[in-house]
Protein backbone atom coordinates (compact mmCIF):
# COMPACT_ATOMS: atom_id res chain seq x y z
CA UNK A 1 0.00 0.00 0.00
CA UNK A 2 1.23 3.47 -0.88
CA UNK A 3 2.04 5.59 2.18
CA UNK A 4 1.36 9.22 1.32
CA UNK A 5 3.05 10.67 4.43
CA UNK A 6 6.21 8.63 3.84
CA UNK A 7 6.74 9.95 0.32
CA UNK A 8 5.39 13.49 0.65
CA UNK A 9 6.74 15.71 3.34
CA UNK A 10 4.45 18.40 4.66
CA UNK A 11 5.13 21.91 3.50
CA UNK A 12 8.07 23.32 5.47
CA UNK A 13 7.44 26.22 7.82
CA UNK A 14 9.47 29.27 6.79
CA UNK A 15 11.99 30.56 9.34
CA UNK A 16 10.97 33.65 11.35
CA UNK A 17 13.18 35.98 9.33
CA UNK A 18 11.29 35.06 6.16
CA UNK A 19 7.80 35.56 7.48
CA UNK A 20 5.59 38.09 5.82
CA UNK A 21 6.07 41.74 6.66
CA UNK A 22 2.42 42.26 7.63
CA UNK A 23 2.73 39.56 10.30
CA UNK A 24 5.73 41.37 11.79
CA UNK A 25 3.83 44.64 11.70
CA UNK A 26 0.83 42.96 13.31
CA UNK A 27 2.99 41.58 16.12
CA UNK A 28 4.57 45.01 16.64
CA UNK A 29 1.14 46.62 16.84
CA UNK A 30 0.04 43.98 19.35
CA UNK A 31 3.11 44.67 21.52
CA UNK A 32 2.42 48.42 21.43
CA UNK A 33 -1.22 47.80 22.35
CA UNK A 34 -0.17 45.60 25.26
CA UNK A 35 2.34 48.11 26.61
CA UNK A 36 0.23 51.26 26.20
CA UNK A 37 -3.26 49.82 26.33
CA UNK A 38 -5.88 49.98 23.61
CA UNK A 39 -7.57 53.11 24.94
CA UNK A 40 -4.35 55.11 25.24
CA UNK A 41 -3.27 54.16 21.70
CA UNK A 42 -6.72 55.20 20.45
CA UNK A 43 -6.38 58.69 21.96
CA UNK A 44 -2.76 59.13 20.86
CA UNK A 45 -3.66 58.31 17.24
CA UNK A 46 -6.72 60.54 17.46
CA UNK A 47 -4.57 63.42 18.71
CA UNK A 48 -2.10 62.99 15.85
CA UNK A 49 -4.85 62.77 13.21
CA UNK A 50 -6.72 65.77 14.64
CA UNK A 51 -3.55 67.89 14.65
CA UNK A 52 -3.02 66.93 11.01
CA UNK A 53 -6.63 67.85 10.26
CA UNK A 54 -6.26 71.24 11.96
CA UNK A 55 -3.02 71.89 10.06
CA UNK A 56 -4.75 70.98 6.80
CA UNK A 57 -7.60 73.37 7.53
CA UNK A 58 -5.19 76.15 8.53
CA UNK A 59 -3.00 75.61 5.47
CA UNK A 60 -5.86 75.59 2.99
CA UNK A 61 -7.68 78.59 4.48
CA UNK A 62 -4.56 80.76 4.63
CA UNK A 63 -3.07 79.70 1.30
CA UNK A 64 -6.19 79.96 -0.84
CA UNK A 65 -7.83 82.96 0.75
CA UNK A 66 -10.23 83.56 3.57
CA UNK A 67 -13.53 83.19 1.75
CA UNK A 68 -14.97 81.24 4.66
CA UNK A 69 -16.36 82.72 7.84
CA UNK A 70 -14.83 81.60 11.12
CA UNK A 71 -18.01 79.86 12.39
CA UNK A 72 -18.29 77.88 9.15
CA UNK A 73 -14.71 76.65 9.48
CA UNK A 74 -15.27 75.77 13.16
CA UNK A 75 -18.45 73.83 12.37
CA UNK A 76 -16.69 71.99 9.54
CA UNK A 77 -13.78 71.14 11.84
CA UNK A 78 -16.10 69.85 14.58
CA UNK A 79 -18.03 67.66 12.13
CA UNK A 80 -14.75 66.40 10.67
CA UNK A 81 -13.50 65.52 14.15
CA UNK A 82 -16.69 63.59 14.94
CA UNK A 83 -16.33 61.56 11.73
CA UNK A 84 -12.63 61.08 12.50
CA UNK A 85 -13.51 59.72 15.96
CA UNK A 86 -16.07 57.35 14.44
CA UNK A 87 -13.52 56.08 11.93
CA UNK A 88 -10.92 55.45 14.62
CA UNK A 89 -13.49 53.78 16.85
CA UNK A 90 -14.41 51.43 14.00
CA UNK A 91 -10.75 50.51 13.60
CA UNK A 92 -10.05 49.95 17.31
CA UNK A 93 -13.43 48.59 18.49
CA UNK A 94 -15.11 46.72 15.60
CA UNK A 95 -16.70 44.20 17.98
CA UNK A 96 -18.57 46.99 19.77
CA UNK A 97 -19.93 48.35 16.50
CA UNK A 98 -21.02 44.84 15.50
CA UNK A 99 -22.80 44.35 18.82
CA UNK A 100 -24.50 47.75 18.47
CA UNK A 101 -25.71 46.93 14.97
CA UNK A 102 -26.97 43.44 15.86
CA UNK A 103 -28.42 44.19 19.29
CA UNK A 104 -31.98 43.20 18.40
CA UNK A 105 -31.27 40.56 15.76
CA UNK A 106 -28.64 38.26 17.32
CA UNK A 107 -28.55 36.84 20.84
CA UNK A 108 -25.12 35.90 22.29
CA UNK A 109 -23.49 36.10 18.88
CA UNK A 110 -19.95 36.93 17.92
CA UNK A 111 -18.74 38.77 14.82
CA UNK A 112 -16.93 36.83 12.14
CA UNK A 113 -13.46 37.73 10.96
CA UNK A 114 -15.02 39.16 7.80
CA UNK A 115 -17.28 41.44 9.86
CA UNK A 116 -14.33 42.71 11.90
CA UNK A 117 -12.29 43.31 8.74
CA UNK A 118 -15.14 45.14 7.04
CA UNK A 119 -15.65 47.41 10.05
CA UNK A 120 -11.94 48.20 10.15
CA UNK A 121 -11.84 48.93 6.42
CA UNK A 122 -14.86 51.19 6.72
CA UNK A 123 -13.07 53.02 9.55
CA UNK A 124 -10.08 53.62 7.28
CA UNK A 125 -12.44 54.76 4.52
CA UNK A 126 -14.14 57.21 6.92
CA UNK A 127 -10.80 58.72 7.90
CA UNK A 128 -9.73 59.09 4.26
CA UNK A 129 -13.16 60.49 3.41
CA UNK A 130 -12.77 63.09 6.17
CA UNK A 131 -9.44 64.38 4.87
CA UNK A 132 -10.51 64.32 1.23
CA UNK A 133 -13.77 66.13 2.00
CA UNK A 134 -12.09 68.83 4.10
CA UNK A 135 -9.46 69.36 1.44
CA UNK A 136 -12.00 69.53 -1.37
CA UNK A 137 -14.31 71.91 0.50
CA UNK A 138 -11.54 74.30 1.48
CA UNK A 139 -9.65 74.05 -1.80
Amino acid sequence: MYDWNKHHDPEPIPPPERQYAHKKLERTAERVMESYGKGRCFWIIYAVLSVLLILLVALLTTRYGNDFTVPAVIVAAVIAHVVLLLGLAEIFYPETFWEFRHTFTVHNGEPTDWAILSYRLSGVALILFTYITVASILF
